[in-house]
């Protein structure tokens, strides 16, 4: 194998440092190096090839199996409303904040990840979201639209995740908002939404 000579300028104290090393180890700056390179690069091959099966994955996820495996046993209303609690109106700011934080909980899993597949994932979290948020098994929705306009709904709502749902959902038909603030009704006061 050909050498190359390769300099660089490095601080005075990395300079020290690596003396120092040197000497402890009893072999050359130069050497300690050559060394930390190598280990680098094949940190990166490990990264890539953990990047790769990461990737594989993600392809093959549906976005409730995305939301069983990133996020648990928590249900979409109890997600929103945690966020909502803590100041948070959008929706898609709740998932992005979420999936950033994803490599710290799940490092072995996730701590290689690129952006674009914390954005993957993010998207996948995404559509189940959406997914859940128009789900009205009981048609409670269809029965207050039947009987209040939704003017009138939305002076009784929850300021919070009212404006929280218009962020994320709006332009949408007032079926589909009534259901998803229903659902996140349901979980901040733990009980159904009334108009008395």
């Amino acid at each position: 194998m050909s050498e190359k000579m390769l300099s660089a300028r490095v601080p005075r104290e990395m300079d020290l440092k690596l003396a120092t090393l040197a000497v402890e180890n009893g072999t050359s700056k130069q050497a300690l190096v050559i060394e930390a390179l190598g280990d680098l690069f094949n940190k990166y091959e490990e990264v890539e090839k953990m990047r790769e099966e990461l990737s594989k994955v993600i392809a093959n996820t549906t976005p409730p199996q995305a939301w069983e495996g990133w996020v648990g046993e928590q249900s979409v209303a109890e997600f929103v409303v945690c966020f909502i609690d803590d100041g948070c109106r959008s929706i898609v700011q709740m998932v992005r904040q979420y999936v950033r934080e994803l490599p710290e909980t799940w490092p072995e899993e996730l701590g290689c990840a690129s952006q674009e597949q914390l954005e993957q994932i993010a998207a996948l979290l995404l559509q189940y979201i959406n997914e859940q948020l128009q789900y009205d098994p009981d048609g409670r929705a269809d029965d207050l639209l039947e009987r209040f306009d939704m003017d009138t709904l939305a002076h009784y709502m929850d300021a919070d995740i009212r404006e929280t749902l218009h962020n994320h959902l709006a332009p949408c038909t007032d079926d589909e908002f009534l259901r998803a603030y229903l659902e996140l009704h349901r979980e901040k006061f733990g009980s159904e939404f009334e108009i008395n």
